[in-house]
């Protein structure tokens, strides 16, 4: 603080607030706000999905239809290690990082 009748003293600059400093200036979003926020996030990282992997003959990637009919097949010889590998492929493709 200063005093307004000294003009030799120069304003104090006070100590900073504790703890994270606040993302916005405005201040606290509105829970409108943070639901806007959130959804965009969501509809962002739907944009971001890895690409695929599984490949057909020609190269180009399978579609999700005969990912589900191989995951169908290999479901019903009961071989274990087709159905991971499915559905590790799957959840590439949808799955959110946590």
């Amino acid at each position: 603080m200063r005093d307004e009748k000294d003009p030799g003293t120069l304003e104090m600059q006070l100590p900073r607030k504790q703890g994270r400093p606040p993302k916005f200036s405005s201040g606290a979003m509105s829970a409108a706000e943070r639901a806007k926020r959130y959804r965009q996030g969501l509809r962002n990282e739907a944009r971001q999905v890895v690409p695929t992997i599984v490949l057909d003959a020609e190269g180009d990637p399978l579609r999700d239809t005969a990912i589900l009919e191989a995951l169908r097949r290999a479901m019903l010889k009961g071989d274990g290690p087709a159905v991971h590998a499915i559905t590790d492929e799957l959840r590439m493709r949808y799955c959110r990082k946590s």
